[in-house]
């Protein structure tokens, strides 16, 4: 086999590994596959491979990487037509992936694209997963309503799914038994059992094990974590299990161990924080979607001045036809000269133009990617006590453009607010309370009253709902979800 043969060879085998859950620890192979249909133009091959290399890439943990993939292979789809199926495996992954890194409206947005297309296809398991993965998104938002909702429509049509493989089973079950653990304990139980039955994995001991916790049964909640602990390989999760013993060992009087776990939970608790602020998915997805309309903006420009250049030159043309037919067509000389003129002075103020829209687009990026490095500093209980105004500002600017909502509220309900104030809203919305607040803004109680009092004043109605949907800093622990 060579060429086309050898590259679609690669490709299928790619994806029926993937499928039936094998190991892959190597993203060469498919990046071969990727060069291949990259030089020979096949855009829906294409499209596949950066989707199955994504898969891989997430598996290994590289999942900056993977986001990437997923990206080109979701502009690369746009050109084809059908590809419903390859479509929703795209925004799933993403929704997945923006799940691992919490960031839940992103998850939303991109899971219900997902839903869409499998309500297009009626794939009964793709419909399984879509709904499960929504009932834990919403879950974490805080909007129990809605989880339920999806959890319901999720279990309605479990039981059509296929026995085998397993796996697929398993983490459904596990997904809906942890979105519901904390409100139908019973039921969440039951769900829980079965995942494990099916396929053991750390999250789902971890729920199970809070379960047991609920009822007293510190032995049993105490092995199932460590059972959790030798599954597992997401460090996220890792850190609840390492609190959870911590506070078992508390209990039991042996505090020697139970620092030793909060120690541990801690010190990987910092270190998730460092990579997180080192991928940034929110700051990478939003670049990767202004680069895109950068080059469509760029395109329809070229393709403005080619055309004003060709009209430019139809003018001369016509011009010197007629000033060889007679010397009175001296005056059409003089119009299409002031004609060139003017259109040499359009073409610079486009250019110019451009030029200020790609400056002002990096330095909105680069503030939505220092807003969202120093709210994640708060996030993990950092302070402002040596935050300047530009830092204040970029936190407040990041915040509100990722909560439209909570930031048409802001604009409707107050006037001219200062940042300090700003960023009090900011964290009241979050879910914060009233000590931690005044722990991140490093604020005494007077002056936390004083910022109190004259926001009441300035505001033109209650504060009413701006605690009313938390953020995802205020949420639960999330439900892993894997790709169908």
């Amino acid at each position: 086999m060579q060429g086309e043969e050898l590259a679609y060879y690669h490709l299928l085998r790619q994806q029926s590994e993937y499928k039936t859950y094998q190991h892959i620890t190597s993203d060469s192979v498919i990046s071969l596959v990727i060069d291949y249909y990259s030089h020979h133009k096949n855009r829906s091959k294409l499209a596949r491979s950066y989707f199955y290399r994504a898969c891989v890439r997430y598996d290994i943990k590289k999942g900056k990487e993977a986001l990437d993939d997923l990206q080109r292979a979701k502009e690369i789809i746009k050109a084809t037509k059908g590809n419903e199926v390859l479509r929703h495996n795209i925004h799933f992954l993403i929704a997945s992936i923006n799940v691992s890194y919490h960031e839940y409206q992103l998850a939303l947005k991109n899971s219900k694209l997902a839903l869409n297309y499998s309500l297009k296809t009626q794939k009964t398991n793709h419909l399984a997963y879509d709904y499960a993965q929504l009932s834990s998104i919403f879950y974490n938002l805080g909007n129990k309503d809605s989880s339920f909702c999806y959890f319901d429509k999720s279990i309605s049509i479990v039981n059509e799914i296929p026995e085998k493989p397993t796996e697929l089973r398993a983490t459904i079950y596990g997904n809906l038994g942890i979105s519901c653990y904390k409100i139908y304990p019973a039921r969440a139980k039951e769900l829980l059992e079965k995942s494990i039955s099916l396929k053991p994995s750390a999250n789902v001991y971890d729920a199970l094990a809070r379960l047991y916790l609920h009822n007293g049964d510190t032995i049993k909640a105490r092995i199932l974590l460590l059972k959790g602990i030798e599954l597992n390989d997401k460090p996220d999760y890792n850190v609840t299990i390492f609190k959870e013993l911590g506070k078992i060992e508390q209990e039991t009087g042996d505090y020697k161990e139970a620092n030793e776990w909060m120690r541990k939970a801690q010190e990987l608790k910092d270190s998730l924080t460092c990579q997180q602020r080192e991928d940034n998915i929110r700051a990478q997805q939003m670049a990767f979607d202004d680069a895109v309309e950068q080059e469509r903006t760029e395109n329809m420009l070229m393709y403005a001045l080619i055309a004003i250049g060709v009209v430019a030159l139809g003018s001369i043309a016509v011009f010197w036809y007629l000033r060889r037919r007679t010397a009175s067509d001296r005056q059409n000389l003089k119009a299409t000269t002031r004609q060139l003129r003017s259109t040499n002075k359009k073409l610079d103020r486009l250019e110019k133009k451009r030029k200020e829209e790609k400056k002002e687009r990096r330095s909105l990026e680069k503030t939505f990617e220092n807003g969202h490095k120093l709210y994640t500093e708060l996030l993990s209980g950092g302070n402002i006590l040596l935050w300047k105004r530009k830092e204040i500002n970029e936190v407040v600017t990041y915040y509100r453009h990722v909560n439209p909502k909570f930031d048409a509220h802001v604009n409707t309900e107050y006037k001219h607010l200062t940042p300090n104030e700003k960023l009090y809203l900011c964290l009241l919305h979050i879910g914060k309370t009233e000590v931690e607040i005044k722990h991140t803004m490093n604020l005494r109680d007077s002056a936390f009253q004083t910022m109190k009092s004259r926001l009441n004043r300035s505001k033109n109605k209650t504060l009413g709902s701006l605690s009313d949907a938390p953020s995802e800093a205020a949420t639960g622990e999330s439900a892993s979800a894997a790709s169908p």
